[in-house]
C-alpha cells in the first residue's frame, strides 16, 4: 500500500493534508524519521476510512498481507537483522489490520496497514537508496573542504554523489543505491591511504 497514491478529498481537514506533507516528507529526512510517519498514522486513517470505506480499507489489508508473504518468502536468515526486524514489524501489522477489519474497526484497521507498509517500505529500494544518497551527501563536504584530496578524487566523488543524488529524483532507486555505495567505498578508500 502506498499513501502517496492516495487522494484527499476536497473536504479534508487541513490536519489531513499536514498528516500527508509529514508522511510525505519523512521520506526525504535521515534515517529515524519514522516519529514522523507515527505521528501522522491516526490522521491519515481518520481522513482515509470515508474515502476509501470499509472495501477500500479491506483492498488496502490484502494489500499489506501480499507484500508481507512476499517479504516473508526471502531467505530471511541471510539477510541483515534490521531487515528482519522490519519484516517482523510489518507481519505483525498485518495480522492487527486483519482483526480489526474482521472487528469492524477499519480506522484500526488502515492505521495497522500504514505501519506495516511503512516498516516494509523503509528497509525497501527507495529508503535505502534515499538514506544511503543522504550520508554520502553530508560525508562529501568533508573530502571538499581538505586539501588532503585530489582535485581528481574530489571530482570523482562530486559526481558519484551528484549521480546518485539524481537517480534518486528520477526514481532509479537500484542506479541510486550503486552510485552512493561507489561513493563510499571511494571515501573510505581515501581515508585508508
Amino acid at each position: 500500500p502506498d499513501p502517496g497514491s492516495w487522494r484527499l478529498p476536497a473536504d479534508a481537514p487541513p490536519e489531513a493534508a499536514e498528516a500527508m506533507a509529514a508522511w510525505t516528507a519523512s521520506w526525504d529526512a535521515p534515517e529515524g524519521a519514522g516519529g514522523m510517519r507515527e505521528a501522522a498514522y491516526a490522521r491519515l486513517a481518520e481522513a482515509f476510512v470515508p474515502v476509501l470505506g470499509r472495501g477500500g480499507v479491506a483492498e488496502e489489508v490484502d494489500r499489506l498481507g501480499e507484500a508481507v508473504r512476499r517479504a516473508v518468502g526471502l531467505p530471511l536468515d541471510d539477510l541483515p537483522e534490521r531487515i528482519r526486524v522490519k519484516v517482523d514489524l510489518a507481519r505483525d501489522a498485518y495480522a492487527a489490520a486483519a482483526l480489526a477489519l474482521r472487528s469492524e474497526d477499519p480506522r484500526e484497521a488502515l492505521l495497522q496497514v500504514l505501519r506495516g507498509a511503512d516498516a516494509l517500505r523503509e528497509v525497501g529500494p527507495e529508503a535505502v537508496a534515499r538514506s544511503l544518497t543522504a550520508e554520502v551527501e553530508a560525508e562529501l563536504g568533508r573530502f571538499q573542504d581538505d586539501d588532503a584530496y585530489s582535485e581528481k578524487d574530489r571530482l570523482r566523488l562530486r559526481r558519484l554523489v551528484s549521480g546518485a543524488r539524481t537517480a534518486v529524483r528520477d526514481g532509479a532507486w537500484v542506479l541510486a543505491i550503486r552510485r552512493a555505495y561507489y561513493a563510499r567505498g571511494l571515501m573510505a578508500q581515501l581515508d585508508g591511504r
